[in-house]
């Protein structure tokens, strides 16, 4: 179901660049006690992710071919949905 994870915490403010893996990403992070959870799209080309200090984050990529049911390939190309605790969604554009 899913390729990798991993748990980091920042230090300091900064850019990572997320590079094209092929795989949908759920990515739950948590700073100054306020949990979110996040799902990535496969991009088109790599994408630049500003971060703050003190964030814990986990990553973690799903193997090619997994799907979420709720989410259409088309609507995630380029795109993070931000899930809310309510089950809303908002939805940013990365491209």
């Amino acid at each position: 179901m899913w390729t990798k994870s991993g748990i980091r915490f920042t230090t300091g403010d900064g850019v990572y660049t997320a590079g094209l893996d092929g795989n949908w990403d759920i990515i739950i992070s948590r700073q100054a006690g306020s949990v979110t959870v996040t799902v990535n799209g496969v991009g088109r080309g790599a994408a630049k992710v500003p971060y703050t200090a003190g964030i814990e984050s986990i990553g973690i990529a799903l193997k090619p071919g997994v799907f979420l049911r709720d989410l259409k390939e088309k609507e995630i190309v380029d795109r993070q949905h931000v899930l809310g605790k309510n089950g809303d969604t908002q939805v940013v554009s990365n491209g």
